[in-house]
């Protein structure tokens, strides 16, 4: 890599497939990615000089592995930018009790976590019978695709809706959600983004495709049209008159679609996990299909909900849903377990053709 571009750092995820990724990042290519974040944080009124918690999951033993930390700068661009504020950091791998006790001693002003961990906080609150003692200006959601569930328990306990800036460890910040339209626009000063077709040709505009990206900094490791793994759809323009190309809601991993008795593959629809919490008095719901023609449905009760989960008419619902009909089995558990780096799937499809 050129040697203005500095010195090399090591990038390590679970990546698009779900198979570990190590990826080479110059510094400057870390550091206009943190320039992305900046203007995240402009878009949405976020102020640098106040107080930001931010939960993210790392290994719990070894060099890469914190409790928590400190800093006055929010992301490295700030310390260029000589904006100073408070950046509390904590380990998303401890539980979920913990964390609501850190954020009550800390009382922040923003708060950047993983949806699923924000939903399991906001349940939490509602199971203590208590409400936070800070106000939030803001939430910055990532690491995966928010669902409505997540974001009307986050904003029902924090009064905030979360926010997104799509990204990958791997890649970097690759499209900020428009405070107008809610939308995402792409960095286009930094990466290019494409929506292709199975055949790899660009894909019509509002038709869903496979997101191929380039990283213009990407010296270090060159990654030229790297399949992050998810669905998105283009878009013509937008109200707010930014001249960044514009996607709507990324749709997630593509390795988690379902197959249809015909071998077609789908996406099912988002609010299902919605209707499921509410069929089935769930504080957490995980979709999955196991076999070609079995869906097994894994829930977290709400015991302070003074009714039985009502498991036919979830599966109606399914069935209604889906289109067609399967055998479905309900599992309740005490937990969804997430995978690395604290993902969570809300639809998981473990069975393979």
């Amino acid at each position: 890599s050129p040697k203005n571009f500095g010195q090399i750092m090591i990038a390590k995820t679970s990546g698009s497939t779900g198979e570990p990724v190590t990826a080479k990042i110059t510094f400057m290519e870390s550091l206009v990615a943190s320039a992305i974040v900046h203007r995240f944080h402009r878009w949405h009124d976020f102020d640098a000089t106040k107080c930001l918690a931010r939960i993210v999951a790392r290994p719990l033993e070894g060099k890469n592995s914190f409790g928590e930390t400190q800093d006055k700068f929010w992301a490295p661009i700030y310390r260029y930018l000589e904006i100073t504020g408070t950046l509390y950091g904590l380990n998303g791998q401890f539980g979920i009790s913990r964390q609501l006790d850190w954020l009550e001693q800390i009382k922040p002003d923003y708060l950047t976590i993983n949806p699923r961990l924000g939903l399991e906080i906001a349940n939490e609150y509602l199971s203590r019978g208590q409400v936070p003692s800070f106000k939030l200006r803001g939430i910055h959601a990532f690491g995966e695709t928010r669902s409505d569930l997540a974001d009307n328990q986050m904003k029902k306990i924090f009064g905030q809706t979360p926010l997104s800036l799509y990204s990958s460890e791997e890649i970097g910040h690759m499209a900020v959600q428009c405070p107008i339209s809610g939308n995402y626009h792409t960095s286009d000063e930094v990466n290019y983004l494409e929506i292709v077709a199975a055949d790899n040709r660009p894909i019509d505009q509002g038709t869903p495709g496979r997101l191929l990206v380039t990283p213009f900094y990407g010296y270090a490791m060159p990654r030229i049209r790297y399949e992050i793994g998810d669905e998105a759809i283009s878009m013509s323009h937008c109200p707010c008159g930014r001249p960044h190309n514009l996607i709507s809601t990324i749709h997630g991993r593509i390795s988690n679609l379902f197959h249809r008795p015909d071998g077609k593959k789908f996406r099912p629809e988002r609010g299902l996990i919605t209707r499921a919490s509410e069929h089935l008095a769930a504080l957490a719901v995980q979709i999955a299909q196991i076999e070609a023609n079995v869906f097994e449905v894994r829930y977290k009760t709400d015991s302070r909900k003074n009714y039985q989960p009502d498991e036919k008419s979830m599966m109606h619902e399914l069935f209604k849903s889906f289109g067609f009909h399967a055998q479905v089995r309900f599992k309740r558990v005490d937990s969804i377990p997430a995978k690395s780096r604290g993902k969570r799937e809300d639809f998981i499809c473990e069975y393979q053709k």
